[in-house]
């Protein structure tokens, strides 16, 4: 019999599209749901449920999150000006089982000038 390693995901603001996201990830034989991040208690008590998580994988708090539950990977919901910061603080954390094995030599000193970069330049031409 083979083990699945599960991989423990974070989710970011669990709207509508995250909800259907979680609904076909949680039947795969990988997908660990270890918590949700959401600014209002509303959003939160809601995701308790659907999720079937304890209120001790509930933040309103990224930063909480990330140093609590130490997830592989984070989905990010949010809106796409929040993207970047959000990312990054992922990142710092560590939150990116794999990315050694498929890019070695991209460390955060190349990843965060890089994403500043494009973010740059995407905020210039779509003025």
């Amino acid at each position: 019999m083979t083990v699945v390693q599960k991989t423990r995901c974070l989710i970011v603001v669990m709207g509508g599209i995250s909800c259907q996201m979680h609904g076909v990830l949680k039947t795969k034989p990988w997908y660990e749901c270890v918590g949700v991040v959401d600014v209002t208690d509303a959003g939160l008590a809601d995701r308790r449920e659907v999720a079937a998580l304890p209120d001790s994988a509930l933040f309103k708090d990224l930063g909480r999150a990330l140093s609590a539950l130490k997830p592989d990977v984070v989905l990010i919901n949010t809106p796409s000006e929040l993207h970047f910061a959000q990312t990054k603080q992922c990142l710092e954390a560590e939150c990116r089982r794999g990315r050694t094995e498929r890019w070695p030599n991209l460390g955060l000193d190349t990843i965060v000038p890089l994403a500043e970069e494009t973010m740059a330049w995407k905020s210039i031409s779509v003025s």
